[in-house]
């Protein structure tokens, strides 16, 4: 038989020697460690085993074959054999989670009690179940999974937002089974979808869908999805309402089935009307909305994949009909359904790649150019993007030994139908970043005091063309403003020490007319230093400093702030912590300078009820102390304008059941 092939437990084994046992000999038969000599059927050359009352162990076994001759046991044979559970399954595996956790808090007070809520100490509990399985038979596999969340809070509900009271306390985030075989698919639950970029991309939500393989040349994805993403044990399948789903389709070509990504083409279709319902999540103000549309791409590349192309058109339909929830009794003109269309192309080569310099030095550069454009009023209910915009963008990305670079260039505007009377806004952004160890141009490789350089350095120029002209619009009311930040950082590492140091300055030059002086220069300076003096103790400090000055008022901001955090792993089952963290800020055009401190304390200990789990404690139980003092004094010299001091005392813990 195939030694790759599964066989049921009590299917027929069946051997063929190549001799007939002469009369002193005897055959033994033993699979696994189970000798079933006694049960073997031999007739000349041929041996059966049809295992009844001792069925097969499943999983992969061992069959070995013995030549008895005056009680001496020869082996002869040696063959593998892979056996399906009592369940009839190639493999089999479920695994159930369980988690209960608690949190709760026992006592708080602070400098104005009357502020402080005096309700009593309470623990919210939260439970977490969920379920994995995975399941084989010869070429299908069924792969399922499912999570539930309960609250003791009743606000903390899933579909509070909806159901308020009602809301059940146990309820199921997400759920998802899957049926495949081969390439070829089939989904139930939460899925995710993606066809043409501006069309359709990785819209997720509860429904179903699947994918057919159609050989070599490509495959076919079908979804049918609820419009708003659901939770909650109603509406399983998420297609309850018709008027609240999408429906796309999407055909994968390879049209060189010999080299898969020479030539790729997708076509996407999609379909869809959505409600005003909001994710369970979201608060938003939503409304009733309906697109189609189509879109297709290109991919291509060269066999050495130095060169890549990709392209694509899209199409929609958008409708936006009345909803009387929005409109109430006023009297609006209906919205006309546009279609409009949005286009993206890209290419990018391979300059270059790990070229010698010289005998220690080698470079690659590789070049990237894309272009966007989206047509005003575009909408798909699949994609979100902006419309009415256009945008043409070239990249280098370069090494030269360590160093490595990368540059970027960006032009965008918006208005592309040219309307007299709106606003044309413009975009230029360019980018340059740098990184490089120092150790390995001007010291020993691995110098550990030769820092880790990175630079950086962001423009971007935002500004209106012109002054639309029946638009009520003045000169200076027209944007005009440039931006520039630039970075830099130092990092040393030795073994378990670590220091960086961090720099930021940035530039808002406002060019606006009337408004040329209203600008703000800014800089921040960080450093940070990590210690692990043993392997159980984890100490992180840091500072920062931050100044802002505001060009026209002559004002400026402060900020310095210092902080350490510090983590001790006492044994495998206890650990302290404590975070302290000082800041404070000068605002000078108010003339208040602020203060605040915060402090948190928290020990921890594991334990186990009956088994450690993935080789860690069952369960922890925590206590944590919080501390925050907040106080304003005058810039200079003065009594203190104010002090606030909160305090709260938390503890609770959690268990994993399974």
């Amino acid at each position: 038989w195939s030694v790759d092939r599964f066989r049921d437990s009590d299917e027929l084994i069946e051997l063929t020697l190549d001799r007939a046992l002469t009369p002193n000999e005897t055959l033994a038969l033993v699979i696994g460690t189970l000798d079933v000599t006694s049960l073997i059927d031999v007739s000349s050359t041929r041996v059966r085993y049809r295992p009844l009352g001792n069925a097969l162990p499943a999983g992969d076994s061992e069959i070995t074959v013995y030549v008895v001759r005056d009680k001496k046991w020869t082996e002869v044979a040696k063959v593998p054999v892979k056996v399906r559970n009592r369940f009839g399954l190639d493999e089999g595996r479920v695994l159930p989670t369980i988690d209960l956790s608690s949190a709760g808090e026992l006592k708080r007070g602070g400098t104005d009690t009357t502020t402080v809520d005096p309700k009593p100490a309470i623990q919210d509990l939260t439970l977490r179940l969920g379920a994995e399985s995975n399941m084989t038979r010869s070429a299908w596999t069924l792969r399922t999974q499912a999570n539930a969340l309960g609250v003791s809070r009743e606000t903390d509900r899933l579909r509070f937002g909806s159901m308020e009271s009602a809301a059940p306390p146990v309820d199921l985030t997400d759920y998802t089974v899957e049926l495949t075989r081969g390439e070829s698919r089939f989904q139930v639950g939460n899925l995710s979808a993606s066809g043409h970029r501006q069309l359709l991309r990785d819209f997720g939500s509860r429904g179903i869908g699947g994918t057919l393989r159609l050989g070599s040349l490509g495959s076919l994805d079908a979804t049918v999805m609820n419009g708003s993403n659901p939770v909650g044990w109603t509406n399983p399948f998420g297609l309850e309402q018709s008027a609240h789903r999408l429906s796309s389709a999407r055909l994968n070509l390879e049209l060189k089935p010999s080299r898969p990504g020479a030539i790729h083409l997708d076509i996407t279709g999609l379909d869809g009307s959505i409600l005003p319902i909001a994710n369970f999540n979201q608060g938003s103000i939503t409304d009733a909305e309906k697109s189609s549309g189509w879109g297709s791409q290109l991919e291509m590349s060269d066999a050495n994949q130095r060169i890549k192309l990709a392209g694509g058109i899209a199409q929609s339909k958008f409708t936006n009909p009345t909803d009387v929830l929005l409109s109430g009794d006023s009297t609006l003109v209906a919205v006309r359904p546009v279609t409009r269309t949005a286009r993206f192309g890209e290419m990018t080569v391979q300059v270059f790649k790990e070229r010698r310099l010289r005998d220690s030095l080698s470079a690659s550069l590789s070049a990237a150019v894309r272009h966007e454009r989206v047509d005003p009023l575009y909408r798909s209910l699949g994609a979100s993007m902006q419309a009415d915009a256009e945008s043409n963008a070239a990249e280098l990305n370069g090494t030269v030994g360590a160093l490595t670079m990368q540059a970027r260039l960006t032009r965008a505007r918006d208005n592309l139908a040219g309307i007299a009377s709106i606003l044309t806004s413009k975009t230029a952004q360019t980018s340059i970043n740098l990184a490089m160890p120092l150790s390995a141009v001007v010291g020993p490789k691995g110098a550990w005091y030769l820092p880790m350089m990175s630079f950086g350095r962001d423009g971007t120029h935002q500004y209106g063309e012109g002054v639309p002209t029946n638009g009520e619009f003045n000169e200076e009311d027209v944007p005009d403003q440039a931006s520039v930040s630039t970075t830099g950082s130092l990092d040393w590492t030795r073994e378990s020490t670590t220091f960086s140091y961090r720099w930021n300055g940035s530039l808002q030059d406002n060019r606006q007319p009337g408004r040329e002086s209203a600008d703000i220069k800014g800089a921040v300076h960080g450093l940070s230093l990590g210690l692990a003096p043993i392997s159980s103790l984890n100490i992180s400090l840091e500072a920062s400093r931050e100044r802002q000055r505001f060009i026209e008022t002559e004002a400026t901001q402060e900020l310095d702030r210092v902080g350490a955090i510090i983590r001790w792993q006492l044994g495998a089952i206890t650990e302290f912590s404590t975070n302290i963290s000082r800041a404070t800020s000068l605002d000078g055009g108010a003339g208040v300078k602020t203060n605040n401190t915060e402090l948190q304390l928290e020990a921890s200990r594991g334990f186990t009820l009956y088994r450690m789990i993935d080789g860690r404690p069952q369960g922890r139980i925590f206590v944590r102390f919080a501390r925050v003092l907040a106080s304003q004094h005058p810039q200079f010299a003065g009594p203190i304008l104010s002090r606030d001091l909160r305090w709260t005392l938390n503890a609770g813990g959690s268990v994993r059941f399974y």
